[in-house]
């Protein structure tokens, strides 16, 4: 490929036990690929989700927000490498996605890759250099079966999606959304229903649940107390959005979770 290079190649290494809900604050500049060591895990971003478990790679790019949840039994291990990648071509983007090579050996192969350029990373400066020739041939090995990005979404929609999901706990108008974006709120509205199939009203309101479920979860504050935290400003209605969405009370999750 002309012009083609990595810059900024880094790695994370997370480990959690049983539950965990992965939400970053701000957009990821740099694209990821990651393996699952254990665990099983959902990403999602905008209306799209997938699963991933153990011996997977996921494929997650860049300047998006994508948020996780987490489940093990009990151990939750993923690294993953960041990066920036350069091309002569500007179309070139990815999709959100798992990888898996034909060949169960060359699915291993790719693995230990991942793993083998995250250790790397860590050592001197000579182990560093190593790290990106390796990083490179996982690429010739990875690159020519992802999937390219099909479906484009509108400049306006993913700003709108940045700013709820930044402001996600603060209050705020439909009317100040629009206005960020720089569009008027019928045109931005309609945005939201013709490419997400749903309002900006309940987008939000889902990444509410999804950090309230966090907190019922792992935290000793009240049903009421979550409520207040994940601003959904009254209990009635905390009660009725994470029903429509869990399926059952908040008092009643957060009892059938401590009692597994």
């Amino acid at each position: 490929m002309e012009n083609f290079y990595i810059q900024d190649l880094s790695s994370a290494e997370h480990k959690y036990k049983h539950k965990h809900l992965c939400t970053p604050k701000t957009r990821q500049m740099k694209m990821r690929i990651g393996v699952i060591c254990d665990g099983v895990g959902t990403f999602t971003y905008i209306n799209q989700k997938l699963t991933v478990q153990q011996g997977d790679i996921v494929i997650i790019p860049e300047k998006i927000f994508c948020y996780s949840e987490w489940v093990g039994a009990p151990n939750i291990h993923v690294i993953y490498l960041s990066f920036k990648m350069n091309t002569a071509s500007t179309s070139d983007g990815y999709d959100l996605q798992a990888f898996h090579a034909e060949d169960e050996a060359e699915q291993r192969a790719l693995v230990n890759a991942i793993i083998d350029v995250h250790t790397l990373l860590q050592g001197e400066m000579q182990d560093q250099l190593i790290a990106y020739s390796k990083f490179y041939y996982l690429l010739s090995k990875l690159l020519p079966d992802m999937n390219k990005t099909r479906k484009k979404y509108k400049k306006e929609l993913c700003e709108a999606i940045s700013y709820i999901t930044d402001h996600w706990n603060e209050d705020f108008l439909f009317s100040d959304v629009a206005k960020h974006c720089c569009v008027c709120e019928t045109k931005l509205y309609r945005l939201f229903k013709e490419q997400l199939g749903e309002s900006p009203t309940n987008y939000l309101n889902s990444i509410k649940v999804n950090y309230a479920i966090q907190y019922l979860e792992t935290s000793r504050y009240s049903v009421s107390e979550v409520s207040q935290i994940c601003n959904f400003h009254s209990d009635s209605y905390f009660r009725k959005v994470f029903r429509k969405y869990v399926g059952l009370n908040p008092s009643d999750y957060k009892s059938k979770f401590n009692n597994l």
